[in-house]
C-alpha cells in the first residue's frame, strides 16, 4: 500500500490512481507523442530533415550492437577475472569454498 506511512489519508483510490492510472495516462502520452513524431517525420522526409538516402550506412546499426556487445562482454569478463577482495581473483562459487 502505497498510501500506508503518510500522516495525510487520501483513500484507497489513491493507491489505485497511483498504481494503474497515472502510468497509463503517462504511457498514453508517450505513445501517442512517439505515433505523431514518427508519422510527420519520418514517414515525411527523415526525422528532423534528416533522410538517410544512402546505402553505404545501412551497416551501421549492426555494427553499433557488434561492438557494443564486444565491450559490454569484454567489461564482464574483466570484472569477472579481476582478483577481489579476500581471495585470489575470479568469482567463488559456492561449492569452492
Amino acid at each position: 500500500m502505497i498510501n500506508a506511512t503518510s500522516s495525510l489519508k487520501l483513500g484507497a483510490w489513491f493507491d489505485y490512481l497511483i498504481k494503474y492510472v497515472m502510468p497509463l495516462i503517462l504511457i498514453s502520452i508517450l505513445g501517442f507523442g512517439v505515433l505523431s513524431e514518427l508519422r510527420e517525420n519520418i514517414f515525411k522526409g527523415g526525422l528532423y530533415g534528416f533522410k538517410l538516402v544512402s546505402e553505404q550506412w545501412s551497416f551501421l546499426p549492426l555494427l553499433c550492437l557488434i561492438v557494443w556487445l564486444t565491450i559490454s562482454t569484454g567489461a564482464a569478463l574483466t570484472l569477472c577475472r579481476m582478483p577481489g577482495k579476500g581471495h585470489s581473483g575470479g568469482i567463488k562459487l559456492s561449492a569452492e569454498r
